[in-house]
């Protein structure tokens, strides 16, 4: 029996990472759900974060026009400002649908953003007999409860290259690498 229109029966949220159907095709691994979901909340808090300081701007223009001279507002004002964003937060989280916002926000990272967690994984060509077996019983049990195949998840090479590996580095890690390339090219001074 659904649970909504179109949604498959419970035995099928057991293939998911968060238990609500996920037809993204981006299969939910141990690493690239709650990689997501870490994306997802940071960007929540990011959003109240914006609140607070918007909420100490309005603060601090109501200040200059009450007392008609630039001075901000004094540190001990920080609690009451902070307070209601805080409790608001929270009430959210508890009575809101934070939550519902949150797997609808890991959903569009997995499916629409192109991070290191949602590109297929490099595996040794020893490894792919053993990998088309796995895919070919989950996707026979996901037919079986109604849902779509999952797609490839993994590519196989016999070599990976220098280039292939600086591809997939994150860019923090290539920016520091090439600092310490220019460094180590600069001949000492002696």
């Amino acid at each position: 029996m659904p649970l909504r229109s179109g949604w498959p029966s419970r035995a099928a949220h057991v293939t998911t990472c968060t238990g609500v159907p996920s037809y993204t095709g981006v299969p939910c691994r141990a690493i690239a759900c709650p990689a997501a979901m870490k994306m997802a909340v940071g960007r929540d808090q990011l959003h109240f974060s914006l609140g607070f300081y918007s909420l100490m701007l309005v603060a601090n223009v109501v200040r200059v026009c009450r007392y008609r001279r630039i001075e901000l507002l004094p540190i001990n004002y920080v609690p009451f400002c902070i307070g209601p964003v805080m409790f608001a937060y929270n009430v959210d989280a508890s009575y809101g649908n934070k939550m519902e916002r949150l797997n609808i926000e890991k959903e569009t990272i997995l499916r629409t953003e192109n991070h290191w967690f949602n590109k297929p994984i490099a595996l040794p060509v020893s490894m792919e007999a053993d990998y088309r077996k796995l895919m070919a019983e989950t996707n026979d049990r996901l037919m079986q409860m109604g849902c779509p195949p999952e797609r490839d998840w993994a590519v196989f090479s016999p070599y990976f290259s220098d280039d292939d590996l600086w591809r997939s580095a994150s860019p923090l890690s290539r920016m520091l690498h090439e600092q310490l390339r220019r460094h180590d090219s600069v001949a000492p001074v002696e």
